[in-house]
């Protein structure tokens, strides 16, 4: 076989092997926002067991529901900030191979950054729609309260769905770093010549 004939051989079969990647992404990332859903739904399947309110009612519920939620909000502020933090670790850790990794775990590490991103920005904004003292107001209409407590049972739940899609896509991007250093496992990060030699 020809030098020109090997070289695109080893070029398809790295198209190949990167479109392989690309597919992996997909379904990975697609899994992780298929379990965020699910925590979006267990939370709401339970919020609306409570059943419909209105008018003082919910004003009941929001006092009764506030110091949880922001003690949700501040967890998943403080989570999303050590997150982000270690995506920056991970990243140096990441290039610090002597063998270098394949685009799709950079793609990972973006995915988690942006998605962690969003949930900093919505619990901080959940946590400052909290210092309205709405108890204190008398010029707000009862059938806000209506309104605001079904907007807070909506984003406590898609906080919790947020946090739910970043563990799972956390774990997809350190089990495949685990394989890059296991010398026990081959990794699909690394190309079809350096895993051989690895």
């Amino acid at each position: 076989m020809s030098s020109s004939e090997e070289q695109a051989q080893s070029t398809r079969q790295q198209d190949e092997s990167d479109q392989d990647q690309d597919t992996s992404f997909f379904v990975d990332f697609k899994i992780a926002v298929v379990g965020g859903i699910i925590a979006v739904l267990f939370s709401l399947v339970g919020a609306f067991g409570v059943g419909s309110v209105s008018g003082a009612q919910a004003m009941i519920l929001l006092e009764a529901m506030f110091p949880t939620t922001r003690f949700l909000c501040s967890a998943v502020m403080t989570a999303s900030a050590t997150i982000l933090a270690l995506m920056l670790t991970v990243l140096s850790l990441s290039q610090s191979f002597e063998k270098p990794l394949k685009p799709v775990h950079y793609r990972r590490i973006k995915q988690v950054a942006l998605v962690t991103t969003i949930a900093f920005i919505a619990s901080s904004i959940t946590l400052l729609l909290h210092t309205i003292p709405l108890e204190q107001t008398e010029s707000v209409p009862s059938t806000w309260y209506d309104v605001i407590y079904y907007v807070l049972l909506g984003t406590t739940a898609m906080l919790g769905g947020f946090m739910t899609t970043i563990i799972l896509m956390l774990y997809r991007t350190v089990s495949q770093l685990i394989h890059v250093v296991s010398p026990h496992v081959s990794s699909s990060l690394l190309t079809k010549e350096d895993a051989s030699a690895g």
